[in-house]
C-alpha cells in the first residue's frame, strides 16, 4: 500500500481557536532567523577573503623559526572557516525546509495545498498500489454567504469544511485545499462503497448549515495522468452542482449519456 505522509494539523489538534497561534509562526524568532541566512553567507565569504590575504601577507614576513606558529595559526584558521561554513550551510538548508513547508500548507485550513497534491497524486499514479479514489468538494454559493455573513465567517466555514473533510477520511487518505472553495481527498486502497459513505458523510456534514456542497467521486483507472485524474473528478463534482447543487455524484462510470443515466449516479 502505498504511503502518504502525515498531514498537518493545527496546534491545538483541529478544536477551538488556534488561528492566533498558528498565524504568528511567521512571527517566531526561529523563523525570523532565516531572514538572515544571506547575510552569514556574506560573513563567510568575508571571512573567507580576510583569512586569505591574512596568509598571503604573514607568509612575506615569516621567519624560519616561526613556521610552526604560522602552521599552527593556518590550521586553527581553516578549523573557524570550516566551521563557519558547515554552521551556514546547515541554516541554508533549514530555510529550504522552512520554506518548502509554508509551500505545502494551505494556513487557513492546515491542510496540504494543491502543490503539495499535485506531488503526490503523480507519485501514487506512477506507482500505484491500491485503489485510488478522489473526492473532490466545492462549497456551493460561497460568495453569497461571504457577502451575507462576511469573510471572516466564510475563513470559518473553509476551515469547518475542510474539518468535516478529514473527519470523514481519517485513517484512510489525505485532504488538500485545491482552491479558494475547493477540497480534494485523496483515498488510498480503498472500496468504492467505502469511498462513497466517506463522500455522503461529508455531505451529511451540510445538512444543518446554510450553505451546502457539491461533491463528485471518481476512481482512478490505468492510463489517467495525475492532471486526467483530477479533471474527472472535478468533471464529477460539477454534474452535482448542475444537477441542483448539494449532492454527490459518482463518475465510476463513463460520464456522459441521458439524464435517465446520470440521475441514477446522483447521491442526495
Amino acid at each position: 500500500m502505498a504511503e502518504f505522509k502525515e498531514p498537518f494539523l493545527p496546534p491545538d489538534g483541529g478544536t477551538g481557536s488556534w488561528e492566533s497561534e498558528y498565524f504568528s509562526v511567521p512571527l517566531e524568532s526561529e523563523t525570523e532567523s532565516h531572514i538572515k541566512t544571506p547575510a552569514l553567507v556574506q560573513a563567510f565569504l568575508f571571512l573567507a577573503v580576510v583569512i586569505v590575504v591574512a596568509f598571503f601577507f604573514t607568509a612575506q614576513m615569516i621567519t624560519e623559526g616561526r613556521v610552526g606558529w604560522f602552521m599552527l595559526f593556518t590550521a586553527f584558521a581553516l578549523m573557524i572557516l570550516v566551521s563557519f561554513g558547515v554552521y551556514a550551510i546547515n541554516r541554508i538548508n533549514r530555510q529550504a525546509v522552512h520554506f518548502k513547508q509554508l509551500l505545502n500548507i494551505d494556513r487557513t485550513t492546515g491542510l496540504y495545498s494543491s502543490v503539495f497534491m499535485m506531488e503526490e497524486l503523480d507519485r501514487l499514479v506512477a506507482q500505484p498500489k491500491g485503489n485510488l479514489v478522489l473526492i473532490f468538494l466545492d462549497l456551493d454559493e460561497l460568495k453569497t454567504y461571504n457577502d451575507k455573513y462576511g469573510h471572516r465567517a466564510g475563513d470559518k466555514l473553509i476551515r469547518d469544511s475542510a474539518e468535516a473533510l478529514m473527519d470523514a477520511i481519517v485513517g484512510r487518505g489525505v485532504g488538500f485545499r485545491y482552491g479558494g472553495d475547493e477540497f480534494v481527498a485523496v483515498l488510498n486502497d480503498v472500496s468504492i462503497d467505502e469511498a462513497l459513505s466517506m463522500a455522503k458523510r461529508v455531505h451529511r456534514a451540510f445538512e444543518n448549515r446554510e450553505i451546502s456542497a457539491s461533491i463528485g467521486v471518481y476512481p482512478w483507472r490505468p492510463g489517467l495522468s495525475a492532471d486526467e485524474f483530477l479533471h474527472e473528478a472535478d468533471k464529477a463534482m460539477y454534474i452535482a452542482k448542475r444537477s441542483g447543487k448539494g449532492r454527490v455524484f459518482f463518475g465510476g462510470a463513463e460520464i456522459g449519456g441521458t439524464m435517465d443515466a446520470l440521475q441514477n449516479q446522483l447521491i442526495d
